[in-house]
């Protein structure tokens, strides 16, 4: 049992690592004048019963462009299917300036 349990941590984590690839390369790909300092990621459930994961991105640089905050998830998304993450992204972008 618990090899078995030390193995489901051990893909979880590998699973984030890959996520928190993904959301560091979507990242660079829609703010080049941001340096992502932290992705924290958490699986949770929303008030609808939905699976989501919350993505808590800090970065380094200027502010956002809100018109590319707003469409983030859809450039997401794809790279998240791609893992078989099905699970909807709720992301929140922390600038490292306001912690």
């Amino acid at each position: 049992m618990k090899d078995s349990l030390e193995d489901t941590r051990m893909s979880l984590s590998g699973v984030d690592q890959r996520i928190e690839k993904a959301v560091r390369e979507t990242m660079t790909d829609q703010f080049r004048s941001v340096k992502v300092r932290d992705v924290n990621i958490k699986p949770d459930t929303d008030q609808f019963g939905e699976d989501v994961l919350h993505i808590d991105v800090v970065y380094d640089g200027k502010s956002l462009d809100p018109k590319a905050t707003t469409s983030f998830v859809r450039h997401l998304r794809p790279r998240l299917f791609e893992l078989h993450e099905m699970k909807f992204p709720v992301i929140y972008f922390v600038s490292s300036a306001d912690l």
